[in-house]
Order: structure tokens, then C-alpha cells, then sequence
């Protein structure tokens, strides 16, 4: 009884994600288009990021410097989106359906979640990474050891997971009672914030904290950008301003003599 209760509630939703993906893309031409599109930027993102990572991993000299061991970070959190988000898309245009609440809806929330937050604050410590480089020149290699590297690597995956585990937790306290998971579909191909919590009846709570904290993220990005090119645009003027000193003197110099000596020197006077 129980096994049939099931099978059917299986049937419902899938009729369920057939009828709303009907309604969003109705043309079985679009459809065709934008799976083979992403199938495509899929196949380019991956070999992209493993050439990269390869040419790394070859080059002695660059895997072991504190930016690509930041940007190697990068790319791990780039390739684990890849791989949950992309096949989903691609499962839901082939078999013309939305995705379905469970399990692995969950799993991707989570982990597009850690890799988000994880993206961000590696970009924010790239930025800073080149101030220091820039800035900092003659420290920068006692202040960026590989211990405090691995550590500052080790920080950014802490500080996503804790911030993914939060919201996760925010999302189970704030469902709506009697909302279950299983046998309910998602109105987009993927297990997005703003399509989960529509699903699970709109936990406030988690809404909140969600768009906090990736507020507060980007913009500590924004910042660290703007502070760290900055501080480099004023040392590179710096070092160039006693060159322009010196340049003025000496046309200042130079200009008022070649008036003079020009008088002295008529062979070289235009004929």
C-alpha cells in the first residue's frame, strides 16, 4: 500500500514539473538551443579550469606562490559548482521537467551555497594578497608563509561551510508544517535560494540571514578591492614622481641651453 502510495506521488510530480516547464519554455526549439549551450559552457568551464590547474601543478615555481595557491582555491570551488549545477540543468531540459524537492536539491542548496561564500572570500584575499605584493614588497614573503596560506585557505572553507550549515538549519526551522520534501517540485531547474524557500513556504529567518551575509561578503570584497588598488595606485605614483621631478629639471635645463647654443652652431641650421 505504502509502495503504490508512493509510485503515485511520484507520478503526480513529475506531471507536476512537466506542466510547469511547459509553462517556462514552451518551445521545444528553445529547449534544444539552451541544452546544447549549456552542455557547451560546461565542456569549455571544465577545460578551462583543468588546463589551468594542470599548468600549475607542471610549474614548480608558480603552485607553491601564495596567488596561485588562492587562485588553485578558486578553482576547486568553481569545479564543485560545475559539477552540481550543470548535469542538473542538463537532466531537467532532457527529460523536460523542473527539479524536484529531496535530496540532492538540498545537497546542491548546500554546497552552491559553500562554494559561493568560499569564491568570494578567496577573491577578497587575492586582492589583498596583491597589495601586499605590491605594498608590502620586502615582508611579503614572511607575512604569506605556506603555513599561514594553508591557513587562510583552511579559513575561507570554515567560515562557507558555517554560513551554509546556518542557513540550511534556518531553512528546517522556518518550513512550514506539513510541507514535506518528497513529492513536491521546485518552478526552476535548479535548487535555488529564492526557489527553495518559495517551496517551503518563505522561512523569513533564513531569507534574512541569507541576504546578510552575502551582502556583507560582497561588499567586504568590494572594499578590500578598492583599498588594495588603491594603496597601489599611490605607491606606483610615488615611485614615478621623483622621475617626473627629473625629467621637468632637466628640461628646464636643458631646453634654455640648446636656445643658446644654437646661435654658436650655424652648419647645423636648416638649409
Amino acid at each position: 500500500m505504502e509502495h503504490g502510495r508512493e509510485n503515485a506521488t511520484k507520478i503526480m510530480t513529475a506531471e507536476v514539473g512537466d506542466c510547469i516547464f511547459s509553462t517556462i519554455l514552451p518551445s521545444e526549439i528553445t529547449v534544444q538551443a539552451l541544452m546544447w549551450t549549456i552542455v557547451l559552457l560546461t565542456l569549455v568551464a571544465a577545460s578551462v579550469n583543468a588546463c589551468t590547474l594542470v599548468g600549475l601543478r607542471h610549474s614548480e615555481d608558480l603552485s607553491w606562490t601564495p596567488r596561485f595557491i588562492l587562485l588553485k582555491n578558486l578553482i576547486l570551488s568553481d569545479f564543485l559548482l560545475i559539477i552540481t549545477q550543470c548535469p542538473t540543468v542538463i537532466y531537467c531540459l532532457y527529460q523536460r521537467t523542473t527539479l524536484s524537492l529531496g535530496n540532492w536539491c538540498l545537497t546542491q542548496y548546500f554546497v552552491n551555497t559553500v562554494c559561493i561564500f568560499c569564491s568570494l572570500l578567496t577573491i577578497t584575499c587575492m586582492a589583498l594578497e596583491r597589495y601586499l605584493y605590491v605594498c608590502q614588497a620586502i615582508h611579503y614573503l614572511n607575512i604569506l608563509t605556506s603555513r599561514r596560506m594553508c591557513g587562510i585557505v583552511g579559513t575561507t572553507w570554515l567560515l562557507s561551510l558555517g554560513v551554509a550549515v546556518v542557513s540550511m538549519s534556518l531553512l528546517h526551522l522556518g518550513r512550514e508544517q506539513g510541507i514535506h520534501l518528497e513529492g513536491h517540485t521546485t518552478f526552476g531547474l535548479l535548487c535555488e535560494p529564492d526557489t527553495l524557500e518559495t517551496s517551503i513556504g518563505n522561512p523569513r529567518a533564513a531569507a534574512i540571514f541569507r541576504k546578510v551575509s552575502i551582502f556583507s561578503v560582497t561588499m567586504a570584497c568590494l572594499l578590500s578591492y578598492s583599498f588594495s588598488y588603491l594603496r597601489m595606485y599611490q605607491e606606483a605614483r610615488k615611485a614615478v614622481q621623483p622621475f617626473l621631478q627629473v625629467n621637468r629639471r632637466a628640461r628646464n635645463t636643458v631646453l634654455p641651453k640648446a636656445g643658446l647654443n644654437m646661435p654658436s652652431h650655424p652648419p647645423l641650421w636648416p638649409i
